[in-house]
């Protein structure tokens, strides 16, 4: 496990033995997605986790770790992601909201990739800044009909 400051917690549960029998017994079931809450940066620890069968990060904390793209880069399809839009672009008006929105346009349409707000939307952030920001996203990747 990984805290905010980059710290690494030994014995992590997700060890490669118990994850792989465990994701084993998930596959029979049809469970190909299997995620995991990952507050801070987990960038040490996400081989650990793919080796072990976890592949999404939820709610991926972007000013602990890094912007979505770089990892969905990395890892491809192997890794898919929910969350990953930087709350701090939310505090600081439409414009930036609208910047870091069309960053993450080509990992939604890739797939494997869903944006939203880690945890709480901040109490900077202007409810009229919020209600575009959903509008927008739902604007951008909404349903398709």
């Amino acid at each position: 496990m990984i805290l905010k400051n980059n710290k690494t917690i030994t014995n992590c549960p997700y060890s490669t033995y118990n994850g792989t029998v465990l994701n084993k017994k998930l596959k029979t079931c049809g469970i190909d997605i299997w995620y995991t809450d990952c507050d801070g940066d987990v960038r040490p620890i996400l081989p650990l986790l793919l080796e072990s069968g976890i592949n999404c990060l939820f709610p991926f904390e972007v000013n602990c770790c890094t912007h979505p793209g770089k990892l969905l880069d990395e890892y491809g399809k192997e890794l898919r992601i929910m969350g990953g839009f930087d709350k701090m672009a939310l505090g600081s008006g439409k414009e930036e909201i609208k910047k870091y929105m069309k960053s993450l346009v080509p990992y939604v349409e890739r797939g494997g990739y869903i944006p939203f707000c880690d945890h709480r939307c901040p109490p900077n952030v202007k409810q009229e800044d919020y209600f575009y920001y959903l509008d927008l996203k739902e604007q951008m990747f909404g349903m398709k009909e």
